[in-house]
């Protein structure tokens, strides 16, 4: 059996990720492909658009065979992290074969440079840990210092080192470079697909007419601008036609007629009552951020807002992606304690299904039989037959999906239970 994984957001799902599920099928010649999916808070920081069932099911109808939730602790967590969670979980699902992921490299010249940049993140160097040490003491973000390190381990060839700072100028190219690192600290390390990006830049913020692969950040622009134009009216769904599969579409219109799209402002009062109740304590349960704590506790009396406070506690060895997963960290109570047990994991504690396909039934025994760790398909049933450190981490995922479901419904008389949610079929 050839199975294939997937590592994705879909916030939302549109044409390109389609095209990215029907690529791997037909360069891998997958029988089954699965998706390690963000649930409700994402790694840039902040929620999803949407909420995790919907995006589940969008992949679902459009090439996906199983779709399993991240955990939080890993959907949150830095680029590295993310990438070692999802690799790892498909690893201990027991029968993935091969690891597709997008990017943004198109030739092969540009593709090996990423293999060998992530050869030498995984082998460590001396070269690597002495520049990394050295950038870090001189107060340079952890992105800037890592790619000086990496330069450092090319020597003097020259070419290798722009095309590298090249690569690494977009999100899709770092997370490739996490992707392979992950890969290759497994025992077993899967086949790596590496599918070009088709259409438009990840940073791009406006649709384009003319290009049916839109950016994520520009779809979930449009939606917003509906909704504070439009209120979502049918004839706006209809200007986003060309952009995502006919089905997604459909889900997505009858999904957003009861539910609001979902950006970080909306938590703006969860978060800062929980920085107010919090703020006494945040050195002691996020010690790792001493100095972004202390510069949380100076702004609050004047707090705007989610997203304005972010950019006011920005600093120079932070960036902004970075502020925002802490927020998003203080607000689930995702603390270094909770990390440092994820991490006894490898970020990889469990596997929640959220949901398949009907006709990738022979999957799942075949997961059953082969998998090493604990495959969720009944959360409430699951919960109790956690032990202590896996049922913390798994309450997280649960108040996370509560704390979205509240935000986002416009009514939020009959909030399903997290504990209760029925899986996705098709």
């Amino acid at each position: 059996m050839k199975v294939c994984g997937i590592i994705a957001e879909y916030n939302p799902f549109h044409n390109g990720h389609q095209y990215h599920i029907e690529e791997t099928r037909r360069r891998t010649g997958a029988d089954y492909c699965i998706v390690i999916m963000s649930g409700d808070f994402l790694q840039r920081g902040g929620p999803a658009v949407v909420d995790k069932y919907l995006r589940a099911e969008c992949a679902l109808e459009n090439g996906a065979d199983l779709v399993i939730q991240m955990p939080v602790t890993g959907s949150t967590a830095s680029a590295g992290e993310y990438a070692k969670c999802g690799v790892t979980l498909l690893s201990r699902l027991g029968v993935v074969t091969d690891l597709s992921f997008g990017c943004e490299a198109e030739t092969d010249e540009e593709k090996e440079i990423l293999f060998e940049a992530a050869g030498y993140l995984y082998t460590e160097p001396d070269c690597f840990q002495t520049i990394l040490s050295e950038g870090m003491r001189r107060g340079m973000t952890c992105p800037a210092a890592r790619l000086e390190a990496l330069h450092a381990c090319f020597g003097d060839d020259d070419r290798k080192k722009q095309l590298l700072e090249e690569q690494l100028r977009t999100p899709n190219n770092i997370l490739a470079l996490e992707y392979l690192h992950a890969n290759m600290g497994l025992d077993r390390p899967m086949t790596p697909c590496m599918i070009t990006r088709a259409g438009a830049s990840y940073h791009d913020e406006d649709l384009s007419e003319n290009d049916r692969f839109p950016s994520a950040t520009a779809l979930r622009n449009r939606l917003f601008e509906m909704f504070e134009t439009a209120d979502g009216s049918t004839n706006s769904f209809d200007r986003l036609t060309e952009y995502m599969p006919a089905s997604s579409l459909d889900r997505l219109k009858d999904y957003l007629s009861g539910h609001r799209p979902l950006s970080e402002d909306a938590f703006s009062d969860m978060l800062f009552h929980t920085l107010l109740s919090q703020k006494d304590v945040l050195n002691r349960n996020y010690p790792q951020n001493e100095e972004l704590n202390n510069t949380i506790r100076n702004h609050l009396e004047t707090f705007p807002g989610w997203s304005r406070f972010a950019l006011d506690c920005k600093g120079k060895n932070q960036t902004l992606t970075s502020v925002n997963r802490h927020l998003t960290h203080i607000l689930l109570g995702i603390d270094d304690t909770m990390i440092a047990s994820a991490k006894t994991y490898d970020l990889a504690p469990y596997a929640r299904i959220l949901g398949f396909r009907r006709d990738a039934a022979p999957l799942l025994p075949e997961i059953e039989s082969n998998a090493s760790l604990r495959v969720i398909t009944h959360p409430a049933g699951s919960l109790r037959e956690m032990n202590e450190n896996e049922q913390a981490l798994f309450r997280l995922d649960l108040l996370a999906g509560e704390l979205y479901s509240y935000a986002a419904k416009k009514n939020t008389d009959g909030l399903i239970s997290e504990l209760r949610h029925p899986l996705v079929y098709l």
